[in-house]
């Protein structure tokens, strides 16, 4: 999957030059996958880089702020749908204010609420003006921190809206290596209420780097998508996922989930990272070759961990 992520858009060109982001790829006439030569990949339009913490506190009427290397930038529901109609995804979310996480006070909750409701009104109004937009997949945000009541203010409302194939429940982390941290006997809790009272048949999607255990129990509780934000962060702090589905082997239970192949223990271990892992990094290269790679600081290094 090609996640099409704004923020990454942003930080790509200058704020003045944005406008002429947008219409690059307009000009092109076929969306993002086409003008980055990804003719084949499932594209998901999303509002921030979810393998990247975000900042909080920075809270806006007019939409929500993103803070690139040129500064912070808002971005409106008209802002957001004028990249969504540009970039042709698949499928995308509606612009929501998720920046909640178990931390967040109740007011904070109520806040993200009533402003998801806003900038979602505000982005199916534009959808059903404009022709080229009324088809495409589209998934209503669920918000409101911690909160039950809160979140089922949400979901009244993106149930009843009309047009709505499939959902996005936001609003659980700051993103980054904050969804490893998240409390799982809550988190689980929102999740579960949010499924329960949610149309079954329709998509359900939850971004951010948890834990494959919580990923597991999401999906046992009915979220159907995640997204691969975990991978690409071990793979940037040189580390290997080593789980499978048989926790139990000869025995033992596999005490962690992921090796770290930047330590001097790795250099001379011509082991695969996983023994019968069927990737290419596991079946075509070692241990040892890959902690060569992070030692020399060769791209391929990880890329070959994020495979």
């Amino acid at each position: 999957m090609l996640t099409t992520d704004l923020r990454e858009t942003v930080l790509s060109v200058n704020l003045s030059s944005t406008g002429e982001m947008l219409e690059a790829v307009k000009s092109s006439g076929n969306g993002i996958a086409s003008f980055a030569a990804l003719h084949e990949c499932l594209t998901f339009f999303c509002l921030r880089d979810t393998g990247e913490e975000s900042k909080s506190g920075h809270h806006e009427k007019a939409g929500v702020p993103l803070f690139t290397r040129h500064g912070k930038k808002v971005i409106s529901p008209e802002i957001f749908m004028d990249f969504v109609e540009a970039f042709k995804p698949d499928f995308f979310h509606l612009l929501s204010d998720g920046d909640t996480s178990f931390d967040s006070s109740k007011k904070r909750g109520i806040q993200s609420v009533t402003r998801t409701i806003d900038f979602a009104q505000k982005c199916l109004e534009i959808r059903n003006k404009r022709e080229n937009l009324r088809k495409m997949f589209v998934l209503a945000p669920i918000v409101g921190g911690f909160s039950h009541v809160n979140r089922r203010k949400c979901i009244e409302f993106a149930s009843s809206s009309s047009g709505i194939d499939g959902f996005f429940i936001d609003g659980l982390h700051a993103n980054g290596e904050t969804a490893l941290f998240v409390p799982e006997k809550e988190t689980l809790e929102i999740v579960k209420m949010c499924t329960e009272n949610l149309p079954q048949e329709k998509l359900k999607m939850i971004l951010g780097a948890f834990s494959p255990v919580l990923v597991l129990k999401m999906i046992q509780l009915g979220v159907d998508a995640f997204d691969n934000s975990l991978p690409l962060l071990y793979s940037l702090r040189n580390r290997a996922l080593v789980f499978n589905f048989h926790l139990e082997k000869q025995g033992e239970k596999r005490k962690n989930l992921h090796i770290d192949l930047s330590s001097e223990g790795f250099r001379e271990d011509f082991s695969p990272v996983l023994e019968g892992c069927e990737c290419l990094t596991c079946k075509e290269h070692t241990k040892a070759y890959l902690r060569h790679l992070i030692d020399c600081k060769e791209l391929l290094g990880t890329i070959l961990l994020n495979m």
